[in-house]
């Protein structure tokens, strides 16, 4: 008996540790900025769980990245510029600033191309974010290419894959959400995830 209520108890944590990472991303306090749902604001099919455990393994919140956390950052805050996801942008220019990128290189990201603000291995990866995020055939190839010139690892070339890809995937889901943003008279209080499907 007492194994199986071991078992119990860690199913019961995985899935109370899997709606607390939606919860992560999704219920995030940015002061006075504060998001609402427009749109697709149910779970019921429980399509959050997946996003949320690739976040898990390569999101903002994942420190045991072997990728420089200032380049995951960039380029999350990169392929959210391009996705036009606004709560995307809210979320990683914060977490870029926290993360100890300066002002000025966070604010330049979007122009990155006409900036010397950024070094050869960040130039490398916000060229590679970009192919995968605007879907470019002709861009891919050299950009991938560049990745091995400037040094990045075959663990690094797939950590940046997937944090360019879920960027563009929490994009989406937050598109189909209607995620829209206002201004409050203080700090907000975060928005409640979707509830899943018991």
């Amino acid at each position: 008996m007492k194994s199986k209520t071991i078992t119990l108890a860690a199913c019961l944590l995985t899935i109370v540790t899997a709606n607390a990472g939606a919860a992560d991303i999704i219920n995030q306090n940015f002061g006075d900025i504060t998001f609402k749902t427009t749109r697709l604001s149910s779970n019921e099919s429980n399509y959050l769980d997946l996003p949320t455990q690739w976040a898990k393994a390569y999101g903002s919140f994942n420190k045991k990245l072997k990728l420089e956390p200032q380049i995951a950052e960039m380029v999350r805050l990169r392929v959210g510029q391009i996705d036009n996801c606004n709560y995307c942008n809210v979320f990683h220019t914060r977490d870029a600033l926290e993360s100890g990128i300066s002002p000025a290189k966070v604010y330049a990201i979007s122009t990155w191309r006409s900036s010397e603000l950024f070094s050869a291995k960040e130039r490398a990866a916000l060229a590679y974010a970009e192919a995968l995020a605007k879907v470019d055939n002709a861009a891919m190839p050299e950009a991938y290419a560049q990745l091995d010139k400037v040094g990045y690892s075959a663990v690094e070339k797939e950590e940046l894959t997937n944090c360019a890809l879920l960027m563009s995937l929490w994009s989406r889901l937050f598109l189909a959400q209607g995620k829209t943003s206002y201004l409050t008279d203080g700090p907000s209080e975060p928005e409640k995830a979707p509830s899943p499907k018991p």
